[in-house]
C-alpha cells in the first residue's frame, strides 16, 4: 500500500461521510408528494343549498305571484255558493218555536257561513231574550249552522197591580201578562222591581226566597200549590180554593211528606175544605174551619 492510499485510509471523515445510494440523481426528486385533501361532505351540502337560494333568488316576484293567487282562490271558494246557509237547524227550543229562535238570531239562510256569520252577536241576540237561558250557535260543515237553546221555564206568578208577572224557578221575570197562568200564583207579595230578564225584588225577600224553595221541592213529590198567599211572617200554600197549609215556608218544607198524606185522605173522605196549621219539630194540626 502507498502512503498516499495509507493517509486517505486514515481520515477520520471518511468513515462517517453516508454514501450516496443513488449517485448522480437529486434526493429532492424522491420527497413525497402532497395528498389531495378531501373535501369535508357538510361544504358540499352547504354549496348545494346557497345554489338553491341562489336559483330562488332570480325569481322573486313569480313566488309572490304565485302566493297571491293562491290566497285568492281560497278567498274566493270560501266566498262562493259552495259555503252558503242552505240549513239552520234549532235544538233544545220549547216555549219558542225554531222560526221565532230563527228571527231572533238573525241568522238568515243564502248568507256567507264563514264571512256574514256571526256567532257571537247571534247568540247574544238570543240571550237578550228573557226566556233563553243559555244559547250557542254552532257552523256545520258544510251549509249549515245549529242553534243550541236551554229556556227558562214558567214556573210561578206574582199577583202585580191586576196583572201577573211570570217568573221561573230562580225568580227571574219572564213577561207580564193580563190571563190568570195555569202555575202557582203568589199573592200579597209587595213587589220592589220588576224588568224582563232579571231576578224580581220584593219586600219580603226572605219569604219569596223560602217560597220557591218550597216550590221547588213540591215538584218531586207530586204536590201541587195553585196559589200561595204572603202574609207578615207566614205563608198560605193552597192545595184546593178552600183547602191549604199555613206556616213558615221551612216548616211546611220540611213536613211537605205528611201534609201530602194528610190531603190525600181528607181528599178520599171527601174533605175539601179545612186548614192544616205547620208548626216546628213536624207539628201539624188540622181545622176543618178557615180563616
Amino acid at each position: 500500500m502507498s502512503s498516499f492510499e495509507e493517509e486517505l485510509k486514515n481520515k477520520p471523515w471518511a468513515e462517517d461521510e453516508p454514501e450516496d445510494d443513488y449517485p448522480g440523481e437529486d434526493p429532492g426528486d424522491f420527497e413525497d408528494e402532497p395528498e389531495q385533501e378531501e373535501v369535508p361532505k357538510k361544504k358540499l351540502k352547504k354549496d348545494k343549498t346557497r345554489k338553491r337560494r341562489k336559483r330562488r333568488r332570480r325569481h322573486p316576484f313569480l313566488a309572490f305571484l304565485i302566493f297571491v293567487l293562491l290566497v285568492v282562490g281560497i278567498i274566493m271558494a270560501l266566498k262562493s255558493s259552495l259555503f252558503a246557509i242552505k240549513d239552520i237547524q234549532v235544538v233544545g227550543n220549547k216555549y219558542y218555536t225554531p222560526a221565532q229562535i230563527i228571527e231572533m238570531s238573525g241568522i238568515e239562510s243564502g248568507k256567507n257561513l264563514i264571512f256574514e256569520l256571526k256567532p257571537r252577536d247571534a247568540r247574544n241576540k238570543l240571550l237578550a231574550t228573557p226566556y233563553i237561558r243559555v244559547a250557542s250557535v254552532d257552523r256545520v260543515p258544510f251549509n249549515t249552522v245549529r242553534i243550541t237553546v236551554e229556556e227558562r221555564i214558567e214556573y210561578a206568578a206574582a199577583s202585580y197591580q191586576g196583572q201577573y208577572i211570570i217568573i221561573d224557578k230562580e225568580g227571574t221575570v219572564l213577561r207580564l201578562t193580563d190571563e190568570a197562568p195555569e202555575i202557582t200564583v203568589m199573592e200579597g207579595i209587595e213587589i220592589k222591581q220588576m224588568e224582563e230578564g232579571k231576578p224580581i225584588k220584593a219586600e219580603q225577600t226572605y219569604l219569596l226566597t223560602e217560597t220557591l224553595r218550597l216550590l221547588n221541592a213540591t215538584d218531586a213529590m207530586d204536590l201541587y200549590f195553585k196559589r200561595v198567599y204572603f202574609s207578615t211572617a207566614v205563608v198560605r200554600a193552597y192545595i184546593y180554593d178552600n183547602y191549604y197549609c199555613e206556616g213558615a215556608p221551612e216548616n211546611i218544607l220540611k213536613s211537605l211528606g205528611p201534609i201530602k198524606e194528610l190531603a190525600e185522605q181528607h181528599y178520599a173522605q171527601g174533605v175539601n175544605k179545612g186548614v192544616i196549621k205547620v208548626g216546628t219539630d213536624g207539628y201539624l194540626s188540622f181545622n176543618p174551619k178557615i180563616d
